[in-house]
């Protein structure tokens, strides 16, 4: 369905108190209507989309969630960040940089995926699931450009002219190091979406106890949980989390 048809027919069943999920991801549905109801309260009004890849994160904002505020995408595999700014040209509420987010500023080695969702800094472990040997193989390796969130949020929000920012992050693997760097911005995101992992798909990967404990000693608790996983898939491999700033969430309440 083209993506401004789509949009209209989300609103017009909103109206009527229903929602328009695709079958393949119906999944995602209780993620879509809980950030739809925990941003007006939060007040978010810019969402960082950390590991953009093609686009689809925007996209289940703007059709699923109904977010039509400000979107500060970073992708740092050239060919996908390229075609993202070609499309934001399109959507004056979309942002596109051409870099990776870590724990330091500098380069680094990233390795592209078979499939592009699966591109990581980390390399791929089959040793424990073996259902994305095909997609999850390195095609090639390329240096890409690394920030930090800290150096990059003042002159962002200055320009927009945000001030609370939902931190969405996909980066397979590499969240924590996002967090590392987003020390000084973190007061000022009052709600997160990490990717936890239940069973290891990349070497040296934290699991989801560590990533959980590592955000609640940042002062986030648990909002909600999605599973990623395909429908039917008998094992949990990851799930979507939405972590609130303990804060926000007991003004909001």
């Amino acid at each position: 369905m083209p993506f401004a048809l789509a949009r209209t027919a989300v609103k017009a069943a909103r109206r009527f108190g229903y929602s328009l999920t695709p079958t393949w991801d119906a999944h995602h549905l209780s993620l879509a209507m809980h950030l739809e109801a925990i941003f007006p309260a939060l007040g978010i009004d810019c969402v960082l989309d950390v590991g953009a890849n093609s686009g689809q994160y925007r996209r289940f904002l703007r059709e699923r969630v109904g977010y039509e505020g400000l979107i500060v995408s970073f992708e740092p595999l050239p060919d996908l960040a390229r075609t993202l700014m070609q499309e934001a040209a399109t959507d004056p509420n979309w942002v596109v940089l051409e870099c990776a987010l870590g724990s330091t500023n500098g380069t680094q080695t990233f390795q592209e995926m078979s499939d592009t969702q699966f591109s990581s800094f980390l390399a791929p472990d089959e040793r424990v699931v073996n259902s994305f040997v095909r997609q999850n193989r390195p095609t090639k390796s390329i240096e890409v450009a690394v920030k930090t969130l800290d150096s990059l949020f003042p002159a962002l929000q200055e320009k927009h002219g945000f001030s609370r920012a939902f931190l969405k992050m996909d980066t397979q693997g590499y969240d924590l190091e996002v967090i590392k760097g987003s020390k000084a911005t973190l007061p000022d995101v009052p709600a997160l979406q990490t990717e936890a992992s239940v069973l290891p798909i990349y070497r040296d990967m934290p699991d989801f106890r560590t990533v959980l404990d590592r955000l609640g000693a940042e002062g986030y608790e648990l909002s909600t949980v999605a599973p990623t996983n395909p429908v039917g898939t008998l094992r949990l491999i990851e799930f979507d989390c939405v972590m609130v700033r303990k804060s926000a969430a007991r003004s909001a309440s």
